[in-house]
């Protein structure tokens, strides 16, 4: 039975108590729209605002329009690495507060989703005098994505990697795409930089050059106050890729079947439901696979199963990565090398190769980026090596997310100790429903560091997880896996406190992955500089 999209994200809105307007049927985009797309059309539009402008997706997309010669500004509160650099960097012009000074002389409004009218004087002002306003997520689709072949990347897990590596795979074959990446990729020498964006108008040698790709990666979080639908749903999908379902969010979604509704949502608006669209699908994941039949468009899968067009045989890991046989569609096309680990992250691979096919890369532009491409930044982003202890930042934070990148980790390093350093900052990373998994996420490593933010003054405990109940399941799996007969395992309450533990356990040879979604109170740069005035 086809769900009303309509009626689903106006029953969402009025559950969380936020306005929206009316969704239309097909594409989820506000009615008033098409005047601001005039607009655009008849160039009016120079001075562009962001209203939140240093979070880690909003500073990308001032770099973008700054990028195309708008007027761009900004407004926030506080501002920090890496965001205040971009901002820098491309002279952004940036307000420190917010005041509806900063929006009155402005042609566009872009307002970031955290903010309403009811707590932000800009989102007020800009509401009450009826100026123009986009969220993120439709001036991305307006201005940048436009006619291009979007390339959208979606899913629990692996979003960020799986986008970083498909923009550095069509770069590397001269394809000069679009894109708008979540993260940061690790410098290489060539391709991607130490950059989340691009609005594809110039190639990597800065010559004129229009893009005929958009690769972006697809986020299911909501898109702004007055607009409840997930942010994916506005980028005009062309080819869309589903890694993984599994649920999330607990702060907007009820539920698991409220969650899977909005990717139901997405397979049906691929292309418009209309031929020459692609749904690439994870076909080892049952949930995932079951969204092909919402779809209309084309559907490939990938995975390690033999049922799906594309996948990995022969897989080797060794310390410089790992490498496979690509089958496509029963045929072998030969041997390619990455230097990720884990098998969460060869699948990304497959994700990445599924997509550049289609899109008619060869095999060997297809082999060369892959061979080249060192990862994103905060994904088993090794920070330092310090008196022989080995410093990891991760991102990870869903139960799943963390118990495949400590396994791929381990994998890297099979003989030496493991200590997860973990922070659970988010709302949803921190519920309740999670305790057990967490418990029985940290199976691979030697030790845990759980580090527990305070809750907040309207949080109802009985709603979040126990850190000493994790800690006391974990010590348990720990001390019954042979590996671990010594495991280690303690709940802080802060990174401070954190520091303090973990400095005076590590020694020389030991591996120590920080795992945080947020900045775990700069644990990074303070625990390094302990081990360093160790030595």
């Amino acid at each position: 039975m086809k769900i009303d999209a309509q009626n689903f994200f106006k029953s969402k809105t009025e559950r969380v108590g936020k306005e929206t307007n009316t969704l239309e049927k097909r594409t989820f985009v506000r009615p008033y729209l098409d005047s601001i797309s005039k607009k655009v059309a008849s160039s009016e539009i120079k001075k562009v605002h962001i209203i939140g402008v240093c979070g880690k997706a909003t500073s990308s997309l001032a770099g973008l329009f700054a990028e195309e010669g708008y007027e761009v500004s900004g407004s926030d509160i506080g501002c920090y690495p890496p965001a205040s650099d971009l901002i820098e960097r491309l002279n952004i012009k940036f307000y420190e507060g917010f005041s509806e000074d900063n929006v009155k002389d402005k042609d566009l409004t872009i307002v970031a989703n955290m903010f309403g009218p009811d707590s932000n004087p800009e989102v007020s002002y800009v509401r009450e005098n009826n100026l123009p306003q986009l969220s993120m997520s439709e001036a991305i689709a307006e201005f940048f994505i436009k006619d291009k072949t979007s390339i959208v990347i979606c899913g629990t897990h692996g979003k960020t990697t799986t986008t970083g590596l498909c923009a550095h795979v069509f770069l590397n074959a001269g394809r000069n795409p679009g894109f708008l990446v979540g993260g940061v990729a690790v410098p290489t020498s060539s391709g991607i930089t130490e950059t989340s964006f691009s609005a594809g108008v110039k190639d990597k040698n800065g010559t004129l050059s229009e893009s005929k790709h958009f690769i972006i990666e697809g986020d299911e979080y909501d898109t702004a106050y007055f607009d409840k639908a997930p942010k994916f749903l506005h980028y005009k999908s062309k080819v869309a890729v589903v890694t993984s379902l599994e649920f999330d969010h607990a702060d907007i979604y009820s539920d698991f079947d409220e969650y899977k509704k909005s990717f139901v949502f997405l397979a049906e608006e691929v292309a418009h439901a209309t031929e020459g669209g692609l749904l690439v699908l994870n076909g080892d994941s049952d949930e995932v696979r079951n969204l092909a039949g919402h779809t209309k468009a084309n559907v490939l899968y990938y995975g390690f199963g033999d049922t799906n067009d594309v996948t990995a045989k022969d897989v080797v890991v060794d310390a410089k990565g790992q490498s496979f046989n690509l089958v496509y569609k029963g045929d072998s096309l030969g041997e390619m090398n990455i230097r990720l680990f884990g098998k969460y992250n060869l699948a990304n691979t497959l994700a990445v190769i599924t997509v550049s096919l289609h899109q008619g890369l060869s095999f060997d532009e297809i082999k060369k980026g892959l061979a080249t491409f060192n990862g994103m930044k905060r994904r088993q982003e090794i920070r330092a090596v310090v008196n022989g202890i080995t410093v990891i930042d991760d991102f990870a934070h869903h139960p799943t997310a963390v118990r495949e990148t400590l396994g791929g980790i381990r994998e890297h390093f099979p003989s030496n100790r493991i200590f997860a350093i973990f922070e659970p900052r988010s709302n949803t990373s921190r519920k309740k429903m999670f305790e057990q998994d967490y418990g029985n996420a940290f199976s691979k490593v030697d030790g845990l560091v759980l580090s527990m933010p305070e809750l907040r003054h309207n949080d109802n405990p009985a709603d979040f997880i126990d850190g000493n109940v994790v800690v006391e399941t974990a010590t348990q799996i720990g001390i019954n896996n042979a590996l671990n007969k010594d495991f280690y395992a303690v709940c802080v309450k802060n990174g401070h406190e954190a520091i303090e533990k973990i400095a005076a356990k590590a020694v020389p040879g030991d591996v120590l992955v920080i795992m945080s979604n947020g900045s775990f109170d700069g644990i990074h740069e303070k625990l390094i500089a302990v081990l360093e005035a160790l030595s």
